[in-house]
């Protein structure tokens, strides 16, 4: 099996979700490619399943349920949002909403309620995950390209990084979402490198950095 791993996004974002989930899926781990969803057994360190589906468009970010029993997967190539039923390794529905421009990085609560997907269009999209459609997109001035997104042990907090354009020096901030209120009550200023920045949150920006 041959994997086309070029997003290191996918990677941390996997790492958390299989650790924080039931101990059956534990044993598995989901990788995001080109294409498709590869999904290792922890025990083996072997490719079990490979997931297809046409909605698939360049997928990226990945987390787990709390429970295991479903996997959130950002397509940016299609501004869409595909969930996986870890039961059957199948995609159960992909999510489609015009507030998705760009969706990279992605988080569930620590209660499994909501997911937030942060846009690189400049938006933060929240999904309910019990009806799994958008209820919330958050907006802000000081969203620039958000990518990596983080929620708090206690779920009272979304911190989302903001890369900027590469061409300017504006970005190197991160964001603070309440989720009480799903409104944006900090921006903190980080000036460090591309690197450091990244490492705020455990999604940082999907470039093929060394781990």
């Amino acid at each position: 099996m041959k994997f086309r791993i070029c997003r290191r996004l996918a990677i941390a974002a996997f790492v958390s979700g299989f650790l924080a989930s039931t101990a059956t899926l534990a044993q598995n781990a989901y990788i995001t490619n080109s294409s498709s969803v590869s999904v290792i057994d922890t025990a083996t360190n072997t490719v079990t399943t490979t997931i297809t589906n046409s909605n698939f468009n360049g997928p990226e970010g990945v987390a787990v349920t709390p429970d295991g029993s479903k996997v959130y997967v950002t397509n940016p190539g299609g501004n869409t949002v595909s969930v996986i039923d870890t039961a059957t390794n199948t995609v159960a529905t992909t999510i489609t909403n015009s507030s998705f421009n760009g969706p990279v990085g992605v988080a569930v609560t620590p209660d499994g309620s909501k997911v937030y997907v942060a846009n690189a269009g400049g938006t933060v999209s929240v999904i309910d995950t019990a009806t799994n459609t958008v209820t919330t997109t958050i907006t802000n001035s000081n969203f620039n390209v958000p990518e990596g997104v983080a929620v708090t042990p206690d779920g009272s907090k979304v911190y989302v990084t903001n890369f900027g354009s590469i061409f300017t020096t504006v970005g190197n901030t991160v964001s603070v979402i309440d989720t009480a209120t799903n409104t944006v009550t900090t921006r903190r200023k980080q000036e460090q490198t591309r690197r450091s920045r990244a490492r705020v949150v455990d999604a940082p920006h999907p470039d093929p950095l060394p781990i």
